[in-house]
This record gives C-alpha cells, structure tokens and sequence, in this order.
C-alpha cells in the first residue's frame, strides 16, 4: 500500500482537465451523439479559459447545434447558458443576452422552473446593467 501511495502521481489542474477531455474525446468517438456536445462544451470552456475566444466561441456553437441535433435540449440549454457567461466576462452584453434568451427557451421547453428563473434572474441583470448605461449622468460643478 506505501509502495501504492509513492507511485501515485499528482496531476495539476491543467493536466486533469486535459485528461478529461481525452477521456470525453474516446467517449464521443463511440457514442457521438450522446457525448459530442459534451466534448465541445468542455472544449469551449478550456478555451475561454486558455484566452483562445474565436475558438471559445466556435466551440460553444457547436456544443449547441450538436445538443440540439442530438434532442438534447436541457443540454442545449446548458451550452447556451455556459455561452451567456462567456460573453458576459467578455463584456459583449448583446450576445450574452441572446445565449442567455436562447437558454431560457430550452430550459422552458424542458420543464425545468428552476433553470428558467435563475436564467431569467441573469437576464435581469443584463437589463439593469443596460438600463445604468443609457441613463444620462449629471455633472455637478
């Protein structure tokens, strides 16, 4: 067992989600249309992450046209709310209002009152932060 515990290798966090997505990448290689989408959600999130946006972006549609055309649309949902707080970091309010929109439709095609509330919550949010940045600010002298 000590012989066990001295072989055992610490992976940093980096090298584990690498390992994670090979692992989703054999997955999907087998069964595409239930892991696919999967894999590009995880891909889309390493890319954010990584600073790669054109490939983020590219990664995070295609999650959501696969979940779509796989009928998985509280996955769909999912991709589309990952995809809202993409674009929210990256300070494009437009496009994280459309992901976040497109997330609620999902999730109220699921059924899920809970995903669709704290999604609305979001796009609340959104609003507020849009409605701040159109009132005019006065100066006082």
């Amino acid at each position: 067992m000590i012989d066990m515990l001295k072989k055992r290798r610490v992976y940093s966090r980096s090298e584990q989600v690498d390992l994670l997505i090979e692992s989703m990448r054999t997955a999907a290689s087998h069964a595409g249309a239930n892991f696919k989408h999967k894999l590009e959600l995880l891909e889309a999130e390493q890319f954010g992450v990584d600073n790669y946006p054109q490939k983020a972006m590219a990664a995070y549609d295609a999650a959501i046209a696969s979940a779509k055309e796989a009928k998985f649309i509280h996955e769909q949902g999912l991709a589309c709310e990952k995809a809202g707080f993409y674009y929210k970091r990256m300070k494009d309010m437009q496009k994280s209002w459309q992901y976040f929109k497109q997330a609620r439709e999902c999730y109220e095609e699921w059924g899920s009152s809970f995903k669709v509330e704290f999604v609305q919550r979001e796009l609340d949010r959104l609003q507020q932060q849009q409605n701040e940045q159109l009132q005019p600010r006065s100066i006082y002298w």
